[in-house]
């Protein structure tokens, strides 16, 4: 019992670790695209399955280990990000695909559209991203990859570092409350 107790503490103490060293590497829009408890989780099941090629007895050599496979790990994930298939460089927010004030054209939209059709399809852009914002982090994102980046269950739990029925869990608390959100939006705009 005292031995797991001591691990336990050690496990947290070597989370912490890692958290403080993920702040500081990932800053702005990184941060945003990277899931740090993930990462963070990653390197501690590396650790625990590298077992005795951990340092135990010395903490100064143990977080150099720990660093080291942080590193790696954040290493891959950035690689992962930059493929072609997922060039961050090209992702642009969602505010911009929608009809702005000079009317520039509504990516969303269809060609066809008239201009009225485009005004009210922004006016509902804006009212679904609002409501979107609002909703918990967790489910906000899986939202964002899943509908609007239209990336597939499976890979929004690899990204996420989530099993597939969590997502889906998420998805659709989330479609839930969006829609109890944008129900009550609507209900306020008729009164």
């Amino acid at each position: 019992m005292k031995n797991s107790e001591s691990e336990r503490r050690q496990l947290e103490r070597d989370r912490a670790f890692l958290r403080r060293i993920g702040r500081k590497k990932l800053k702005g829009e990184a941060l945003g695209k990277m899931d740090l408890s993930g990462l963070v989780q990653k390197t501690l099941m590396e650790a625990v399955q590298a077992g005795d090629r951990v340092p135990q007895d010395n903490a100064a050599e143990r977080q150099a280990w720990l660093t080291r496979a942080f590193n790696n790990n954040l290493t891959d994930e950035f690689r992962r990000l930059r493929t072609a298939a997922r060039d961050v460089t090209r992702e642009r927010p969602l505010e911009e695909t929608r009809v702005g004030s000079s009317g520039e054209r509504d990516e969303l939209a269809a060609d066809h559209s008239t201009p009225s059709e485009r005004a009210c399809r922004g006016e509902q852009q804006d009212r679904m991203f609002a409501a979107v914002n609002t909703l918990p982090e967790d489910q906000r994102r899986v939202i964002e990859l899943h509908y609007l980046q239209r990336r597939p269950i499976s890979e929004v739990a690899a990204l996420l570092g989530r099993s597939a029925p969590a997502v889906a869990g998420l998805l659709n608390r989330g479609m839930k409350a969006l829609k109890a959100r944008l129900d009550a939006a609507s209900a306020e705009d008729e009164s």
